[in-house]
């Protein structure tokens, strides 16, 4: 059964393969099917639901419902210029992808328990090497070796190169920065395996994320891991903790929201020298969609990045900026909350801290992850982001079991 968890997400965690993108619709079964089967033994064979699971799919499922019964709203009765049932259909398989991100995840630690980290840290390893392998095979063997010193400048190399084109070739950006949260789990968690099965484990992430290099990822691993530091340190306490970290991402996206909209975007990214590949002139059409107010009731979810697809070519590459113009001034102030201050506060106090710190890890890498990227629309990092959080839960003996009955 694990040779077929991994071989189905190889699959599943593949985005790009060789630059061109993977037909969605086969992420969408293959999570279908494994959220199927474990509903199917719940059903039939009156398993047991393990309290914590059940907990998850409330915690993480019930905000996707919210968003799609507010969008609908949205689209009925203040329907933005432009919108059409193409819209429609976008917001609902998201909303839909998502959920089986979530319900996946549940259902394959019920299978495989703590077991699923490392599976899923091989099913990722075999998806960017069989992509490396084929790349190889297109453009040569020399190619790679002059690539492979030179990965971390990636964005550096002039458009149209054989090294540019090598490199969007080699790209793939779901899996690569998915792996952050093993990384996260493997340095700051995992107190079980032994210094050489933690070593191996971290070589073969190193890997996976210098190939496919993503100075998001690093600086995100970097920060995360220092702000757990300090407070696993300093003991410092950790429901406060949660408090100031969420009211200060809070206050942190709304600066941001506020950059891009007055286009300082440029201006910042000049004075420190960063190479964006690009993303300013995104963000100058981004900063169209939406108004900084607290009437603003924003556009439905998926428009925007729907629609700057539709007519540039680019999707919103911000999921933070995006999900604001998409949900509104008062939504989006719920949807950080309830992930950043609400999920960990109600975690911590039925579960415990070292369950809290998991959450909270996992949820400030996924927001840095999407303070720049389209993070919540790769499979692979919302299936991680989930699969970190329900399997270290069932592993720790520490929770309580709810016993859920399916009457047919």
């Amino acid at each position: 059964m694990a040779i077929i968890y991994i071989i189905s997400m190889v699959v599943a965690f593949s985005f790009y393969f060789g630059g061109a993108q993977v037909v969605f619709w086969y992420k969408y079964l293959i999570a279908l099917l494994w959220a199927l089967s474990y509903l199917g033994v719940c059903i039939f064979k009156e398993k047991k639901i393990k309290g914590n699971s059940a907990i998850i799919i409330k915690m993480y499922v019930y905000p996707l419902l919210t968003i799609l019964a507010w969008s609908s709203f949205i689209f009925i009765f203040h329907s933005p210029s432009g919108a059409n049932i193409g819209n429609v259909t976008r917001m609902v398989s998201n909303i839909v992808y998502l959920i089986l991100a979530v319900t996946s995840a549940v259902s394959t630690t019920y299978y495989f328990g703590k077991k699923v980290i490392k599976y899923s840290i091989w099913a990722i390893f075999i998806s960017i090497m069989a992509n490396l392998i084929y790349c190889i095979h297109l453009y040569g063997l020399g190619i790679f070796l002059q690539y492979l010193p030179q990965a971390a400048s990636s964005t550096d190399f002039p458009f149209g190169s054989v090294l540019y084109n090598f490199a969007s070739c080699i790209e793939v950006q779901d899996a690569t920065l998915a792996t952050g949260f093993y990384i996260l789990y493997m340095i700051l968690f995992d107190e079980e395996d032994s210094i050489k099965t933690k070593l191996f484990y971290m070589g073969l992430l190193l890997v996976c994320s210098y190939l496919g290099f993503k100075r998001t990822e690093f600086i995100a691993v970097i920060f995360t891991v220092i702000v757990m530091w300090i407070i696993k340190k300093y003991a410092i306490d950790l429901s406060l903790m949660i408090k100031v970290i969420g009211i200060a991402i809070l206050l942190f996206s709304f600066g941001y929201i506020c950059i891009v909209k007055w286009d300082l975007f440029q201006t910042i990214i000049d004075k420190v020298g960063a190479n964006v590949t690009g993303r300013q002139n995104v963000y100058r059409n981004l900063a169209r969609y939406y108004e900084i107010s607290p009437l603003y009731i924003g556009k439905g979810f998926t428009f925007v990045d729907k629609t700057m697809y539709d007519t540039t070519g680019f999707s919103a590459h911000n999921t933070v900026v995006r999900m604001y113009a998409e949900l509104g001034f008062i939504p989006f102030i719920i949807w950080i909350v309830w992930y950043l201050i609400r999920i960990p506060l109600k975690i911590l106090n039925k579960f415990g801290e070292k369950n809290a710190l998991i959450v909270m890890t996992s949820t400030l890498y996924l927001f840095f992850t999407y303070c720049i990227g389209n993070s919540m629309n790769f499979y692979c990092i919302q299936y991680s982001f989930i699969l970190i959080t329900v399997a270290t839960f069932d592993s720790n003996g520490k929770l309580n079991y709810k016993k859920i009955r399916f009457k047919i």
